[in-house]
C-alpha cells in the first residue's frame, strides 16, 4: 500500500497479477490473468487509480464477482492497516511494535482518544516512553504526560518484584495522574495501596489456577516406598558416580507443587532422570519437561527418559497424576506462567526449576513469592555435590559419633515393623537388648539364648530346608509349635524346624 501511495511503477503490474495481487483469498483464473496482462499502460494506471479511491466499477469489466469485491475489500483493509501503523509509528513506536499493536488491538484502538497512551504503555519500554514524550511535546497534554510517567514507574516497580505500592511512596506530583488512571480502570486503589490492574488480574488468575491444582486428591508415598524405588533405580543404572538426590526426589514426589533451585543444566537433567526412574518404579508415568521455547529443546536432550515440549504446547491429553517439570521457570512472565497453568490437569504434580543461581546476579521474580508458600528444594551442581560428599565423609570419619539407643526405642514405638541396620556390632547388640520385652514370658529356648513373647527374631533354617532366612515376631507357643507373624501373615513353625535353625534377635541386624 505504501508503494501505491508513493506512486508505483506500473512495470510491477505483471508481478501483481501473477501473485493474485498478494491476496490469499483471491485466486485468479488463467483467463482473468491473461485479460489483465493484455491491458495497455493507460488502462493499468486507470485501474490502480480507481483502486486507491475505493472505486471498483472499472474493475468489474475485467474481473467477475466475487473477485472484484474481494480485491476491493482487501485493498481497503490494507490501506487501513498502513495508515494505522503509520500513525502508531508517529507516536514513537517502531514498525515491529506498531504492527504487533495493530494485530492485537485493531484499527479502532489507534483512533481512540487514549490510543496513544495505550500503545506506548503496551509496546514500549520506559526509555522509549520518555523519548516519545519528548518528541511529542506539542500534542501530548500535561495530564497524559504525568500519567505516562506514573504508569511507567509502577510497571518498573513490578519488574523489581513490587506490584503492590503504598500511595505515599509514589513520585511527587502523581496525585492527579493516580486519580485519572483509577477513573479509567488502569490502576486499582484500595486504602493506602495501589496496583496496576493488569498485575491484579494476573495474580488473581494465577491464584485461581493454583487453588484448582490444590483442591483435588493427590497421592503420596511413604518414605520407605520411595527409598525402595530409588534404591532399585540406582541398581538399574549401575552408576556409582552419580550425585545422591534421594532426599530431593523424596521431597518432590510427595509435594503437589515445589520450586527447585539448580546451579547447572547437567544437575537438572540428572535430577529429572532420577525422578523419572523412581516414579516409574512406583508405577507412575514419566515426567513431562516443559521448556521455555523450542530453541531450548536441544539443551535438555540428556533428559532421555522425559518428553520435552515448549510450555505453550503442553499436550491437551495429559493423563492424571502427571509430573510437569518446568525447566526455565525463571524466564517465564506472569502471563506465560498463567498460560502454562491453564494447560496442566488438576491432578498433576508441578515442579518449577529456578535457574537464577547460575546467573551472576539474581533478578527478582515471582518465584520468590512462590517459595513463601511452597517447598523450596536446592540442588547442588554435580561437581559441588561430589566434593561436598567427600568432605562430609572426612568429617564423619573424624567425629566420635555416639548412638542414642533411646531414640531407637522411640522410633520402634511409632514404627513397630521397622528393623535397624548397622555395621557396628556394639550398636546392634545395644538395640536388641534394649528393645526386647524383659517382662514378657520366655517362650523359646535354644542352645544360644532364650527368647520372649513379642521378640523379633532372625531365623536361618537348616541347610537341608529350602527356605531363605527370614525375620518374624514371636506371638505364642503351643503343642503344634511356635506361632509367629511376618507382617500381615501368620505361621506355625514346628519344633523340628526350630531345632535345626539358627535363631537370633532381630530388632537390629
Amino acid at each position: 500500500m505504501d508503494a501505491v501511495e508513493c506512486g508505483i511503477d506500473l512495470s510491477a503490474w505483471k508481478d501483481l497479477v501473477e501473485n493474485h495481487f498478494f491476496v490469499d483469498d483471491l485466486q485468479l483464473k488463467i483467463s482473468a490473468k491473461r485479460k489483465l496482462q493484455s491491458l495497455n499502460f493507460a488502462q493499468r494506471g486507470q485501474l490502480l487509480s480507481a483502486l486507491t479511491q475505493n472505486d471498483m466499477r472499472p474493475w468489474r469489466s475485467v474481473l467477475h464477482e466475487p473477485q472484484s469485491t474481494l480485491l476491493g475489500c482487501a485493498f481497503q483493509e490494507g490501506q487501513q492497516r498502513y495508515q494505522s501503523i503509520k500513525r502508531l509509528m508517529s507516536w514513537g513506536l517502531s514498525q515491529k511494535q506498531a504492527e504487533h499493536f495493530y494485530e492485537r488491538h485493531g484499527a479502532d484502538a489507534c483512533m481512540e482518544p487514549l490510543g496513544r497512551l495505550k500503545a506506548l504503555l503496551t509496546e514500549s519500554s520506559s526509555h522509549q516512553i520518555r523519548l516519545a514524550a519528548s518528541l511529542t511535546d506539542a500534542t501530548l497534554s500535561c495530564d497524559h504526560r504525568a500519567l505516562l510517567d506514573l504508569m511507567s514507574w509502577l510497571r518498573e516497580q513490578g519488574r523489581r518484584g513490587c506490584t503492590l505500592v503504598q500511595i505515599r511512596e509514589l513520585p511527587k506530583g502523581s496525585g492527579k495522574a493516580l486519580n485519572l488512571s483509577a477513573e479509567w480502570g488502569w490502576v486499582l486503589v484500595n486504602g493506602e495501596h495501589c496496583q496496576l490492574a493488569s498485575h491484579a488480574m494476573l495474580q488473581v488468575a494465577i491464584r485461581r489456577q493454583l487453588e484448582r491444582l490444590a483442591s483435588t486428591f493427590f497421592p503420596t508415598y511413604t518414605p520407605q516406598e520411595i527409598q525402595f524405588s530409588y534404591s532399585r533405580y540406582s541398581q538399574v543404572i549401575a552408576s556409582h558416580d552419580h550425585p545422591e538426590l534421594q532426599e530431593e526426589v523424596t521431597a518432590v514426589i510427595n509435594s503437589r507443587f515445589s520450586v527447585v533451585a539448580a546451579q547447572d543444566i547437567p544437575s537438572i537433567c540428572e535430577f529429572a532422570n532420577q525422578l523419572s526412574g523412581t516414579l516409574q518404579i512406583l508405577y507412575a508415568p514419566a515426567p513431562v519437561v516443559a521448556v521455555y521455547s523450542s530453541a531450548m529443546l536441544s539443551v535438555y536432550v540428556h533428559c532421555t527418559e522425559c518428553e520435552a515440549v515448549p510450555f505453550f504446547q503442553l499436550p491437551a491429553d495429559l493423563g492424571d497424576y502427571t509430573t510437569i517439570i518446568m525447566t526455565d521457570s525463571h524466564c517465564l512472565s506472569l502471563s506465560d506462567f498463567l498460560v502454562a497453568l491453564k494447560a496442566i490437569p488438576a491432578t498433576s504434580r508441578v515442579i518449577l526449576i529456578d535457574q537464577r543461581p547460575m546467573l551472576p546476579e539474581q533478578p527478582p521474580h515471582f518465584l520468590d513469592d512462590l517459595k513463601n508458600y511452597y517447598q523450596a528444594i536446592p540442588i547442588q551442581s554435580q561437581h559441588t555435590s561430589k566434593a561436598q560428599s567427600r568432605l562430609l565423609h572426612q568429617i564423619l570419619d573424624n567425629r566420635d559419633l555416639r548412638f542414642d539407643v533411646y531414640q531407637a526405642e522411640r522410633w520402634c514405638l511409632t514404627s513397630a515393623s521397622e528393623i535397624f541396620i548397622s555395621d557396628c556390632p556394639s550398636v546392634v547388640a545395644a538395640i536388641n537388648q534394649h528393645l526386647r520385652r524383659v517382662r514378657s514370658p520366655v517362650i523359646l529356648e535354644t542352645r544360644e539364648a532364650n527368647f520372649r513373647k513379642h521378640d523379633r527374631i532372625w531365623l536361618q533354617p537348616a541347610y537341608g530346608i529350602k527356605w531363605d532366612p527370614f525375620i518374624c515376631t514371636i506371638r505364642s507357643v503351643s503343642a503344634k509349635g511356635l506361632f509367629v507373624s511376618m507382617g500381615d501373615h501368620y505361621r506355625i513353625l514346628t519344633a523340628e524346624f526350630i531345632e535345626g535353625a539358627i535363631v537370633s534377635l532381630a530388632f537390629a541386624t
